[in-house]
């Protein structure tokens, strides 16, 4: 890990070890089936994905890549075309989480799904809002 510290798996590392760490049993058994959750995401149905994430995070509040788990929780409503919860859980993405990329793929995913409904004017507010921020 030392010798790539800016690689993209050193920290996936990095940060498995700081949970492996700090957690043991079953909170460390949640981090692991949230990891097993995304591996199976194509096998599972759009009912079953969402209802893994939902389950983790009632289960795992506090899990260290939250933001992440919300997010795909986002998009697995947007393409089971619940379009508002998915815009609520993505905007509760960027308000707790808005300097982090994940934020800010929340803000593109927002204005993509206003884009998706037909408003316009709702989609380019995002995109502009989007364009203005400094990125992660």
């Amino acid at each position: 890990m030392k010798q790539y510290p800016s690689s993209g798996y050193s920290r996936q590392a990095e940060t498995r070890l700081k949970i492996l760490e700090k957690y043991s049993g079953p909170t460390q058994e949640l981090f692991f089936q949230y990891q097993t959750l995304q591996n199976q995401s194509a096998t599972l149905t759009l009912v079953e994905y969402i209802a893994g994430l939902e389950k983790l995070l009632k289960g795992f509040p506090e899990i260290p890549e939250k933001a992440q788990v919300l997010h795909s929780l986002g998009l697995a409503l947007e393409r089971n075309q619940e379009l508002p919860e998915a815009m609520k859980t993505l905007r509760h993405v960027a308000a707790k989480y808005p300097d982090t990329g994940w934020g800010y793929l929340r803000q593109l995913r927002i204005g993509q799904i206003y884009f998706k409904q037909g408003d316009f004017s709702g989609a380019i507010r995002e995109f502009k809002r989007l364009a203005q921020t400094k990125g992660p």
